[in-house]
């Protein structure tokens, strides 16, 4: 069974996922491509989430390709069958399954997996199990990210804090966001040959939204693990004020706001 998704599937949680998702839209749209994933192709979305992942893969394969998105959470995966009624997306196929132990009852083209792996027991087991899955010549592309590339430059005080608490409670859970630069040693493991890795770097300014927004919104997701494994006592943090002082202290400092890299590992099967 898949690692506990640590930030919880509440509507705010949702919200954030889908405003997440469009700040890393363009990396994941570059990493499709470069992977080689395209019109005609059969592809299965681990952790589909919210559905973005699968929606741009669908736009990628076309109507003559397939995607079918995998999820062990009912809430999200009726969240995302939601969007594809709404957006006339029709070669997009939900399945209720654990992602750690799920096979496709038929091979694939492609198996995409985006914030996913740091989520599964045995990431190593389940990517071995899934390159079994594709067909020959097909293609295993995983994109997490390294939070620990988070940082303002120049460094400012809030920004630094937030990121170790960030780091500091998905670590305590068991779910660390900085294995993006070690996905290449995940796919060879698995039995990959060659992996091809990419890191993919965004900036923001003070007041833009993929800033100290985004970095807050984090922090308040997260704050029932910083208070659960001890991190920090979260009243203390100021989370109302967090990125009112984000911001400010980057004005004062001219600082730039350097975003989480999103790693992007792909390799094809022999």
């Amino acid at each position: 069974m898949a690692e506990e998704y640590v930030l919880g599937h509440r509507a705010e949680e949702l919200a954030r996922l889908d405003s997440q998702a469009k700040t890393i839209e363009r990396p994941t749209r570059l990493a499709l491509q470069l992977a080689g994933i395209g019109p005609g192709m059969r592809v299965l979305d681990l952790g589909t989430g919210t559905g973005e992942v699968a929606l741009l893969v669908a736009e990628a394969v076309g109507e003559a390709g397939e995607v079918l998105g995998v999820d062990q959470s009912p809430d999200v995966l009726e969240y995302a069958a939601g969007k594809c009624r709404d957006r006339g997306v029709t070669n997009v196929r939900f399945v209720l399954a654990d992602v750690a132990t799920y096979v496709p009852d038929e091979p694939v083209d492609a198996v995409v997996g985006r914030l996913v792996h740091s989520y599964l027991p045995d990431r190593v087991a389940t990517v071995r199990r899934l390159l079994g899955a594709l067909n020959p010549g097909g293609v295993y592309l995983a994109l997490e990210y390294d939070t620990d590339a988070v940082r303002s430059a120049p460094p400012t005080p809030t920004v630094e804090q937030g990121r170790e608490l960030v780091n500091a409670a998905f670590a305590a859970a068991g779910t660390p966001q900085t294995i993006g630069p070690h996905l290449g040693n995940v796919l060879r493991e698995a039995g990959a040959t060659d992996p091809q890795l990419l890191g993919l770097q965004g900036y923001a300014g003070p007041d833009d939204a993929d800033g100290p927004p985004m970095l807050t919104a984090v922090l308040k997701s997260l704050a029932p693990a910083i208070e659960k494994y001890g991190i920090a006592d979260v009243p203390s943090l100021g989370l109302d004020t967090i990125q009112d002082r984000m911001a400010a202290e980057a004005r004062a400092a001219g600082a730039v706001f350097v975003l989480p890299t999103l790693v992007a590992a792909w390799a094809r099967k022999g």
